[in-house]
């Protein structure tokens, strides 16, 4: 819920980036994930954003370079009040696919470029820990751009809003409504 200020933070701002090349800089696509990797000569790039519209690349129409990979990261203080609880992190939405690292741990991977998705990161969290260093790996080289760039702009990035939140330990994850046409 968005609405619990108390528990959910937008991690919206300032992201280091580098856009790399993936065969070129494979030991840096490896290395990044890191807490301890110096991204202090990285560029800062604003989130939601897309790179290309930054000028760290041309836009292009149609099929953007599959070879490229955007590199982000953001370090985050963890507030004190939500220690020992369950962590969230939520992406609304990243052109193309993506996978995020927390704390150097893989956390997960999604790969539909219009729509949200969130990741449990309470166990790559220590329950003492203060700062959470966040990394996502951002490719376009997946068999669904096709149809995501079939005839426009192929701009790439995070590109919709990302938060944190901490729900509380019962909480309701999902629902459903099942309803029947009544002919009479």
């Amino acid at each position: 819920d968005r609405t619990d200020a108390a528990f959910t933070r937008c991690l919206d701002g300032d992201w280091r980036f580098k856009l790399v090349n993936a065969q070129s800089e494979r030991s840096l696509v490896d290395a990044f994930v890191r807490p301890d990797f110096d991204d202090s000569g990285w560029s800062a790039i604003s989130v939601p954003s897309n790179w290309e519209m930054k000028g760290f690349e041309d836009a292009r129409y149609f099929r953007p370079d599959p070879a490229k990979y955007g590199l982000y990261r953001l370090k985050y203080e963890i507030p004190a009040e939500w220690r020992g609880r369950s962590l969230w992190l939520h992406f609304d939405g990243v052109l193309f696919a993506y996978t995020v690292y927390v704390n150097g741990t893989e956390a997960g991977s999604f790969s539909h470029a219009f729509l949200p998705a969130q990741f449990d990161i309470t166990p790559f969290v220590g329950a003492d820990s203060r700062t959470v260093t966040v990394a996502v790996k951002v490719v376009r080289d997946l068999r669904e751009s096709q149809f995501d760039t079939n005839d426009c702009w192929a701009l790439s990035g995070i590109y919709r809003d990302v938060y944190i939140f901490s729900p509380p330990e019962y909480h309701i994850d999902g629902y459903a409504l099942h309803t029947r046409l009544n002919p009479a």
